[in-house]
C-alpha cells in the first residue's frame, strides 16, 4: 500500500542545494521519519550547502504524481534538535555573510522572512562550550 507524503519529512520532502565551486561538499545520509544527518567537508569560510526542509514546488517528482503546491502549515511546529562539530555556531555574533544562522522562508504571497535560529533556542543537554585555548612561551635564551 502507498504512503501518503506529509510535509517537512525527511526522508521524502528534504534535499540539499546550494554547494559552491571552491570545493565543498556535502551529503544528506542517514535519512527516516525522524531525522536526518547532513555531513561535509567545506575548505573555505564562503563553502555552504543548504538543506531545504520543504519546497512547495516538487522538482523531483514526475509530473503525474507529484504534490501540488501547499503553503499550508497551519497546526505544523517545527522542532529540530542540531548537533554540529567545527562550524558556525548558531550564536556567534560574526556578521552572517551568509544566512548560517536564520531559517529564511518563502511566503505564499511570495514575500520572505527570516527566523532566527538562537532566539528559539533551547539547551537540550550539557553546556554551550566557550573557545578556549592554551599558549606556552618558552624563553630559549
Amino acid at each position: 500500500m502507498a504512503d501518503a507524503i506529509a510535509k517537512l519529512e525527511p526522508h521524502r520532502t528534504m534535499h540539499l542545494r546550494g554547494f559552491d565551486r571552491r570545493g565543498a561538499a556535502a551529503a544528506m545520509h542517514s535519512a527516516s521519519g525522524g531525522g536526518v544527518t547532513v555531513s561535509g567537508v567545506f575548505r573555505d569560510a564562503a563553502d555552504f550547502a543548504v538543506l531545504m526542509l520543504y519546497d512547495a514546488d516538487d522538482f523531483f517528482g514526475h509530473p503525474r504524481w507529484r504534490y501540488l503546491p501547499d503553503f499550508d502549515f497551519t497546526g505544523i511546529e517545527l522542532q529540530v534538535d542540531v548537533l554540529f562539530t567545527n562550524l558556525q555556531p548558531l550564536d556567534s555574533p560574526k556578521y552572517p555573510s551568509i544566512d548560517w544562522p536564520y531559517l529564511d522562508v518563502t511566503k505564499g504571497d511570495g514575500s520572505s522572512a527570516q527566523v532566527k535560529l538562537w532566539d528559539h533556542a533551547a539547551l537540550q543537554a550539557g553546556t554551550f562550550s566557550v573557545a578556549s585555548g592554551t599558549i606556552t612561551v618558552v624563553d630559549n635564551g
